[in-house]
């Protein structure tokens, strides 16, 4: 996964109409001091590191989840919208 975002960001970087979207895009949500780092300080994360982001902002929070189904789909698995809808945490 590491190696597949560092292979992804440089081919973004070579490509001006992907370049341009990505440039713009962490210009605009934080700074390019960032963007330029960013390969290299997600590549020293861990999977402690992950596990301790899941527990702190995922794990038992509130959430909201969509099912987008077209409706021959939904009848054919007879799915009603209690199966599909749900509240609370997890």
């Amino acid at each position: 996964m590491k190696a597949h975002r560092a292979v992804t960001s440089a081919f973004d970087r070579e490509r001006a109409s992907g370049f341009a979207h990505t440039l713009g895009f962490w210009w605009s949500v934080a700074s390019l001091e960032y963007y330029m780092g960013y390969v290299d300080y997600m590549a020293q994360q861990t999977l402690g590191d992950l596990r301790a982001y899941a527990q702190k902002y995922i794990v038992g929070k509130p959430y909201i989840a969509a099912v987008l189904i077209a409706p021959q789909a939904r009848q054919a698995l007879n799915l009603r919208a209690a199966d599909v809808v749900m509240t609370g945490t997890r």
